[in-house]
């Protein structure tokens, strides 16, 4: 699902070069949008999601029209002083576990920020994966460690 034309080309030659079913999806909404495009035979690997933009203070996992968005987003709150990391999916199988478990521990925030259904989609799965292979890392969790540290079984 690419977020941009170069990713769109490469994705799409990737796609038709597996031996396996892909399924490519693309946001008509991004039929307008404007970008370089390399030249020649260039490819994007499937499963292998692409930081878009560093930082230290926040996770913002995002797929397809949503990576324009999300990077938005992170421009206007690095004006409130916040520090905001994008990782554009580009694939959600394989989904690259890895990067965004990585940047989840650098940063120890999370959001998503998808299109699919609330409930069963790929939001959802990425939160749960989060939540089983990262909570530790998370501030969140901490707090609650903390609070609950502090509470008196009777």
């Amino acid at each position: 699902m690419p977020s941009n034309p170069a990713d769109a080309k490469g994705l799409l030659k990737t796609a038709i070069r597996e031996d396996n079913l892909v399924l490519f999806l693309e946001n008509k909404g991004l039929y307008s949008v404007q970008g370089d495009v390399p030249e020649g035979d260039c490819t994007v690997p499937l499963g292998e999601a692409e930081v878009r933009r560093r930082g230290s203070d926040l996770t913002l996992v995002a797929l397809g029209a949503m990576v324009p968005l999300a990077l938005s987003a992170a421009d206007r709150m690095a004006e409130e002083g916040m520090d905001v990391e994008v990782i554009d999916l580009r694939t959600v199988a394989p989904l690259d576990r890895e990067t965004i478990l990585t940047s989840v521990r650098k940063t120890h925030r999370a959001a998503v920020l998808h299109e699919a259904a609330r409930i069963g989609g790929v939001g959802a799965e990425i939160g749960m994966m989060i939540q089983e292979e990262a909570l530790p890392a998370l501030r969140t969790f901490d707090m609650i460690r903390r609070a609950s540290s502090n509470c008196r079984r009777e």
